[in-house]
């Protein structure tokens, strides 16, 4: 019997995705994959023309093939070419970005916290009561200064006391801050 490289195929199992051919008289495993990216599964009769055969462990088989009348796949994907860095750059871009919205977003955070350099918090700003008066309340603010060795006058003192929250002093709770450095 002459040595043929054309097989038919005798099984074929749609769901697996393989089955046997036959050729030279022997049953051959064959594989979808061994026969390229075709348009269809093999049928039952269909011909492969075999480029080549290889004995296993399991037995014989095809390991390369096409399959005769069916028309490959065409692939029509659009692939760039490989840019050594592409990824890199484009990281380094993205982390670029974050960083120019951070950046100003933290300043203007801590300026809304500090007020432009004048230690103040949004606790301390309390508003004034009716019975200060009006001179005073325009030249003194909480500043979060507490201690009277803070005080650099009198009113000073009597603004912070009355205005301002956490303030130590009036040590004997009479309503007159800093009797002892004032002399009031």
């Amino acid at each position: 019997m002459p040595i043929t490289n054309v097989a038919r195929v005798s099984v074929w199992n749609e769901a697996k995705g393989f089955g046997f051919a036959e050729a030279n008289g022997k049953k051959y495993f064959v594989h979808r994959s061994a026969l390229g990216p075709i348009s269809r599964n093999p049928k039952v009769g269909d011909t492969i023309v075999v480029t080549k055969f290889e004995e296993t462990p399991k037995g014989p088989r095809i390991t390369s093939g096409v399959l005769e009348g069916v028309p490959l796949k065409q692939f029509h994907e659009k692939r760039t070419a490989y840019v050594p860095g592409y990824y890199r750059k484009r990281k380094l871009k993205f982390a670029l970005a974050i960083f120019l919205i951070a950046i100003p977003a933290m300043l203007f955070t801590y300026c809304q916290e500090h007020s432009f350099g004048q230690k103040t918090s949004q606790s301390a700003i309390v508003p004034t009561p009716k019975n200060v008066n009006r001179g005073t309340e325009s030249r003194f603010h909480c500043d979060g200064r507490t201690h009277c060795s803070q005080m650099n006058s009198y009113e000073e003192a009597l603004f912070f006391l009355r205005n301002c929250p956490g303030v130590q002093m009036d040590g004997d709770g009479d309503g007159k801050p800093c009797e002892r450095q004032f002399g009031k």
